[in-house]
C-alpha cells in the first residue's frame, strides 16, 4: 500500500542488495582499519630516534655504538633508506598488499617465514588456552553459582581476582610453583603436552574469569525459572 501511495516500499529484512552492501560497507571498513595500523606502525618506526640504519645494525650485531659510512651503506641500499620518505611508505605498502611483510631487522630473515614457523605452536596454545578457560569456567561457576550467599560471594570474588590477574606475573607464579619447585613440567623449552600446560594455564585463568562474570548472572538467572 505504501509503495501504491507513492512512499517508498520498505525492503524486506533478508533483501540481497542489502546483505551485499552490508558485505562490501564492512570490506570497506576492514581494509581502512588495516591501512590505518599500518600506517601507524610505520610512523611510529620514522618517530624513533637516531638513524635507522645506525638502529639495524647495532641489532643485529647486539652493539650500540656509531657506525660510519661504508658499515652503514649495505644497509640504506637493502632496506632502500636513501629514497624520499614517501616512496619508502608506498614501497611498504605494496609489499602489504602483494604479502610480503619485510626481512627481520634482527634475525636478517623474512618476516612471513618466521611467523609461519610459529603459526602451528600458536594455534595449539591459543586453542588450548580457550578449551581449558571453558572447562575452567562451567567447573567453577556450576560449583558455586546458585548456592549460599557465602559460596557465591566466593565464587564472583574468584572471577573478579582471575580476570584481573596480569598474564606475565601469572606465567612466573605458575613456573615457580609447578616448574621449580614441584618439578612436573618443565621451566622452558618443553614440547608436546608438558610444555603447553604452563602457557596455556597461564592464558586460560584471566579468561575463565572474564567469561564466569559475564556467565554467572545469567546462569543464576536461569537456576530461578520456574522449569528448573
Amino acid at each position: 500500500m505504501a509503495g501504491v501511495l507513492g512512499t517508498p516500499a520498505t525492503r524486506p529484512a533478508g533483501d540481497p542488495a542489502r546483505r551485499i552492501r552490508a558485505v562490501l560497507s564492512a570490506l570497506v571498513r576492514a581494509v581502512i582499519v588495516l591501512w590505518g595500523a599500518a600506517t601507524a606502525a610505520y610512523l611510529a618506526q620514522l618517530a624513533l630516534p637516531g638513524d635507522r640504519a645506525t638502529a639495524i645494525l647495532n641489532i643485529r650485531t647486539g652493539q650500540a655504538q656509531q657506525r660510519t659510512p661504508e658499515e652503514l651503506a649495505p644497509i640504506i641500499a637493502q632496506f632502500g633508506l636513501d629514497d624520499p620518505v614517501i616512496t619508502q611508505y608506498l614501497t611498504y605498502l605494496g609489499g602489504l598488499v602483494r604479502g610480503d611483510l619485510g626481512t627481520s631487522y634482527q634475525q636478517f630473515r623474512p618476516v612471513g617465514d618466521i611467523i609461519a614457523e610459529q603459526l602451528g605452536a600458536t594455534l595449539a596454545l591459543t586453542l588450548s588456552a580457550i578449551a581449558l578457560s571453558w572447562i575452567i569456567m562451567v567447573f567453577w561457576v556450576t560449583l558455586t553459582a546458585g548456592r549460599g550467599p557465602r559460596v557465591r560471594s566466593l565464587g564472583s570474588g574468584a572471577d573478579t581476582l582471575a580476570a584481573g590477574l596480569p598474564p606475565y606475573w601469572l606465567g612466573i607464579l605458575l613456573l615457580l610453583v609447578f616448574a621449580l619447585q614441584l618439578r612436573w613440567f618443565p621451566v622452558m623449552g618443553g614440547t608436546g603436552l608438558a610444555g603447553l600446560v604452563l602457557p596455556a594455564l597461564t592464558l586460560a585463568i584471566p579468561l575463565a574469569g572474564f567469561m564466569g562474570q559475564a556467565t554467572r548472572t545469567e546462569f543464576e538467572k536461569t537456576l530461578r525459572q520456574p522449569f528448573i
